[in-house]
Order: structure tokens, then C-alpha cells, then sequence
């Protein structure tokens, strides 16, 4: 009698066992994304940056004190225009598909985030490093002429920097793009009720021990 009780009660244990591994291996996972202070300061400066990166590229060179010419005219009719239409773009999709069914405006992906953070800082190497003329000539670049790097250098250092925005635009554009639109707090959670979605538990209702007769 006491063999089959402990048996009886070893594969209940272990059909208990199985039941909860299944459910833990097939319950769907809910991951959140936490809104943090500087998730939310990216998106906004996103949005700023509509206004402040074309104005940032004609006279960011002049904010930090350096010598102007005609490259601020020529960037005004040119790249300034670009930018504000890439920017623009750039914050309805990231708001297109991140927060348009959110209450909090954030830039969620870290990847994302990297890259803004990344693509400002060589924005303000470009200023640094971008050699300027006018009526006179060549007028040098602020490394050039604050700094005492060669004119040569500065040449290369600004081109490299030219190009490395020029692939974190085409970068944080395919990031944003390819992010899959976040559904909002209630809808997750309705969701979550629906009948397909649940799993049934299946627990054994056997007795642990039987009057054995």
C-alpha cells in the first residue's frame, strides 16, 4: 500500500511539473519600455532640431566664434533647406511610429537613440573643422585658426566628418522606419484578455492519497 501511494504521488508531482514548464514555455512575453527623462529630451530635440540644425549649419561658425564668408550664403540655399525637410521627416516617423498611441513622447529605441546623440555631437565637429573664404581668399577654420591645427588636417577631418553624418542620417532614417509602432497601455491589456491568447491550466485534480480497498 505504501509503494503505490508514494508512486501515485511522485507522478502527480511530476505531471504538475511538466504542466507549469509548458505554461511558463508557451505564455507570451510582455516586454515594457521605460520612458525615461532623456528618452523624452531626444524627442523633443528631434522636434527642435527642425529649426535649430539648418540655422546651426549657416551660422554655427559664427556662435563659436570663428571667421565667415560666403559658405553660410551657400549653405543657407542649399544644405539648410535639406535638412529641415529631412528633419521633419525624421520626427513624424520616429512619432509616427512610436508615439502616436502613447501619452508619453519619447525616442524608445536605444540604437536610436545612439545615433542622435552621435550624429549632434559630429554636427558640432563640422563647424569646428569647415574651412570658410570670401572676397579675400581662404579664410580658415576655427581649428585652424584657435587651435593651430594644419591646414591639411582640417581639410580631412572635415570631409570624414561630412561623411560619417551623411551615413548616421541614412542610419537613423532606416532605424526609425524599420521600428515597430508601439500600441498603447489599454490596448496591450486587452490584448493580453483575449480567449486565443490565454492558456488554459491544466493542474491534476487526483487525490495525493486513496483508501485502498
Amino acid at each position: 500500500v505504501l509503494e503505490v501511494i508514494l508512486s501515485r504521488n511522485a507522478r502527480i508531482k511530476m505531471e504538475q511539473t511538466m504542466n507549469r514548464r509548458v505554461d511558463e514555455r508557451m505564455m507570451p512575453t510582455i516586454t515594457t519600455t521605460s520612458v525615461t527623462p532623456c528618452s523624452k529630451l531626444l524627442f523633443w530635440l528631434l522636434l527642435a532640431d527642425i529649426v535649430l540644425l539648418p540655422l546651426w549649419m549657416f551660422d554655427g561658425r559664427g556662435i563659436l566664434g570663428g571667421p565667415g564668408g560666403w559658405g553660410a550664403i551657400l549653405m543657407m540655399f542649399t544644405i539648410c533647406p535639406l535638412l529641415l525637410v529631412y528633419h521633419a521627416i525624421l520626427w513624424f516617423v520616429v512619432w509616427e511610429r512610436q508615439n502616436r498611441r502613447r501619452s508619453q513622447c519619447c525616442v524608445s529605441n536605444e540604437r536610436l537613440s545612439s545615433y542622435v546623440v552621435q550624429y549632434h555631437a559630429m554636427q558640432f565637429l563640422v563647424q569646428v573643422f569647415m574651412d570658410d573664404g570670401g572676397d579675400q581668399g581662404n579664410m580658415g577654420s576655427i581649428a585652424e585658426k584657435q587651435f593651430g591645427f594644419g591646414k591639411a588636417l582640417c581639410g580631412a577631418v572635415e570631409s570624414v566628418l561630412f561623411l560619417v553624418v551623411m551615413i548616421l542620417m541614412v542610419t537613423m532614417m532606416v532605424v526609425a522606419c524599420k521600428e515597430r509602432p508601439l500600441q498603447n497601455q489599454d490596448e496591450e491589456d486587452q490584448d493580453s484578455k483575449r480567449p486565443g491568447d490565454q492558456l488554459e491550466v491544466y493542474e491534476s485534480r487526483t487525490p495525493l492519497v486513496e483508501s485502498v480497498v
